[in-house]
């Protein structure tokens, strides 16, 4: 498969800026947003919502009631004047942090997060393509905040539920069907699809009907990529990056999925392009087989701030293979690298194991399941 083909985003959630009595949530989003950005050149990034706190009040600043317009204020100072990011490299879903303690819900998130301020709407659909004639990748950012909990207090005490409206709904059906071509959809929200309301069931159908590749979501500030949907839709929760310091990173490799979670200034990160994790999400209905060959092919991203020494491969826990670099992906330390010569021949049918190990800053490796058939 071409080597060419391929490209990665950054998933982020949670990052809370305006917590008081400390600066981790503004350090973390920052130093991801220009350094760690730097060395992983993603084509784009998604922030699944809570960009804001609107919670907490800090006394040293003026106490209750918070000052909300200066935390979008300081968002922006971060996401726009620093990292100089836009809508076209960047887009933020709303989460219900984004809303609390306001009238009209989601004011200051329309006025202030770079999607809100680009669009003029709480949703989004825009479509990337790799390059002119190739292949044709969807996003919707759907917004699912509960309008009638935007009292934190309330919100809280009912769980934080969350809530796609038919208008909302709408949108996202109708931007589906208009892409339907797509070869893949991406959508993101701010919620788990249990903490949705009565629309969850409607929700789930049109991540079904149209082969939704991934939902990714915040919210609980733990990551997991463990679960999918009947229809095959994964279900890629993102860790808080103000909490936990961590975020998701996506490839797409010849329409072959790969996810890992990584933490903020922690590397090398290795992630396996090809083939594919055939357990991803516990079962990957996606996944493809490995045909028993003399030749067959293993790549894998892996991003350093530092020199990589080696990148070498296993099968099952057998001997090291060197791999080859190919190509230089973002920073100057971070390459593809690849190996055509993985013999499978004498592999019996059935599932593999494939490691690829990358000695950088430090040791990591990154671990996929293949099968292989006759």
């Amino acid at each position: 498969m071409d080597n060419t083909d391929l490209f990665w985003f950054m998933v982020i959630s949670d990052t809370h800026i305006g917590r008081p009595l400390t600066d981790a949530d503004r350090e973390h989003l920052t130093t991801l947003l220009t350094q760690d950005r730097m060395t992983i050149n993603p084509k784009f990034i998604v922030h699944a919502g809570d960009s804001t706190d609107h919670l907490w009040c800090n006394p040293v600043s003026g106490g209750w009631p918070c000052d909300h317009l200066e935390q979008w204020r300081e968002y922006r100072k971060i996401v726009v004047k620093c990292a100089g990011m836009n809508i076209e490299i960047y887009s933020d879903a709303p989460g219900n942090h984004d809303q609390y303690w306001e009238s009209d819900p989601l004011t200051l998130y329309l006025g202030n997060s770079v999607q809100g301020k680009a669009v003029k709407q709480t949703q989004r659909s825009w479509v990337y393509t790799h390059s002119p004639g190739s292949r044709k990748y969807h996003f919707i950012n759907a917004a699912t905040p509960h309008p009638e909990y935007h009292n934190a207090v309330k919100d809280g005490l009912n769980g934080c539920p969350g809530q796609l409206d038919e208008t909302e709904l709408s949108f996202i059906r109708e931007a589906l069907e208009k892409y339907s071509d797509a070869n893949l959809s991406f959508v993101f929200g701010h919620h788990p699809i249990v903490n949705l309301l009565a629309d969850q069931v409607q929700f789930v159908d049109l991540l079904n009907r149209y082969k939704v590749s991934i939902y990714s979501y915040g919210h609980t500030h733990s990551y997991s990529s463990s679960s999918r949907t009947e229809g095959g839709t994964l279900l890629l929760n993102a860790s808080s990056l103000w909490e936990h310091d961590q975020y998701a990173l996506v490839v797409v490799d010849n329409d072959g999925v790969s996810v890992t979670p990584a933490v903020r200034g922690e590397w090398p990160i290795v992630l396996i392009t090809s083939p594919i994790d055939k357990n991803l999400g516990g079962s990957n209905p996606y996944a493809y087989a490995i045909a028993s060959s003399a030749k067959n092919t293993i790549r894998a991203l892996v991003f350093d701030e530092n020199p990589v020494t080696a990148v070498r491969y296993r099968i099952d826990g057998g001997q090291w293979y060197q791999m080859t670099k190919i190509r230089c992906v973002g920073g100057p330390h971070s390459y593809l690298w690849e190996t055509n010569e993985w013999d499978t021949t004498s592999l019996s049918p059935g599932s593999h194991s494939v490691e690829v190990q990358a000695l950088g800053s430090t040791t990591k490796l990154n671990t996929i399941l293949c099968e292989i058939i006759l």
